[in-house]
């Protein structure tokens, strides 16, 4: 089992130019590494983080994971 330790909101919010809490798992630099949970593989409409903290985006998963680059993985504490 792999260990995995969150990085600093701070230095992440500056690395990605998302404010915490609105940091989108798309159009993020291209060495962002997103992980998402295997649960979102059972759903067929999950909703986003936009960027704008005031306002998400809702989509079908298929059309999500078309333009997704991210590892999914069972996260638990």
């Amino acid at each position: 089992m792999k260990k995995f330790r969150s990085s600093n909101p701070d230095v992440v919010a500056q690395a990605v130019w998302f404010p915490i809490g609105a940091i989108p798992p798309i159009a993020l630099p291209g060495d962002a590494l997103v992980l998402m949970h295997t649960g979102i593989l059972r759903n067929t409409v999950v909703n986003i983080s936009s960027g704008d903290p005031s306002a998400g985006l809702e989509l079908l998963l298929h059309n999500l994971r078309k333009v997704l680059r991210c590892e999914f993985a069972d996260i638990v504490e």
